[in-house]
């Protein structure tokens, strides 16, 4: 039994006299701690990068968003300011597309129009549309007609006009100083007197206006008589 003993506490005694390499330990902790705590640092530098470039995104996507909205009220401030109206806009004959009239009964049903017009007594008649090139809105219908009065031939051209917008083909209905009244309709016209009468007239009815030009040898009574039939 002594041998036996022996070796048992050999062992005993060489592990109790073994030493604890505490450094090494030691060493070893503080090298886990550092790469841990390094770790851990990398993971808050790359977490705040993200919520920083997160944040940056949100910023910038909040700029574009405003910058849409400034971009999208300045087209319409533009717009406005081009398309507003002041009032009567002037439109030259260049501004204006013709086009000739066959059948006026026709057009004037195609186009669910409603309006004054001679539409007998006369010997010749002539029509015409006259359209605005910029969006082809009908503005004004013509109507070129010949009558035979008492001693000669009266030539009366009609404009029928759909806008109070102001146009070149009446330029000369200005000055209508003049004053008639015809079935509780005021029409001013202005007489000027050359080889024969030029009369202009203007006035309006139903919010359509129209522009009467009569070139004949009589006067105001001529033009009373004109206004009357396209009334009656």
């Amino acid at each position: 039994m002594q041998e036996n003993k022996d070796p048992l506490k050999a062992i005993q005694n060489f592990a109790q006299n073994q030493p604890q390499r505490t450094d090494k330990l030691e060493q070893a902790k503080q090298l886990t701690e550092e790469l841990y705590g390094q770790d851990g640092e990398g993971r808050k530098s790359i977490e705040g990068e993200v919520l920083a470039a997160n944040k940056r995104t949100k910023i910038l996507s909040v700029c574009l968003a405003l910058a849409a909205v400034l971009l999208v009220g300045c087209i319409f401030l533009i717009t406005f300011w081009v398309n507003r109206n002041d009032g009567p806009r002037y439109f030259d004959e260049a501004s204006i597309r013709t086009e000739q009239i066959t059948d006026i009964e026709t057009f004037v049903d195609e186009n669910s129009l409603d309006f004054l017009y001679y539409q007998e007594g006369f010997v010749l008649a002539e029509y015409s549309a006259h359209r605005l090139e910029e969006n082809n809105q009908l503005v004004y219908v013509i109507q070129n007609v010949m009558f035979i009065s008492e001693s000669d031939f009266d030539s009366v051209v009609l404009g029928v006009c759909f806008s109070e917008d102001q146009f070149q083909r009446f330029d000369d209905f200005t000055n209508l100083n003049e004053l008639l009244n015809v079935d509780g309709v005021a029409v001013n016209y202005k007489i000027e007197s050359m080889s024969a009468n030029n009369i202009y007239a203007r006035f309006t009815v139903d919010d359509i206006i129209y522009y009467l030009s009569i070139e004949t040898s009589g006067g105001a009574e001529t033009l009373q008589h004109y206004v009357a039939l396209l009334l009656q």
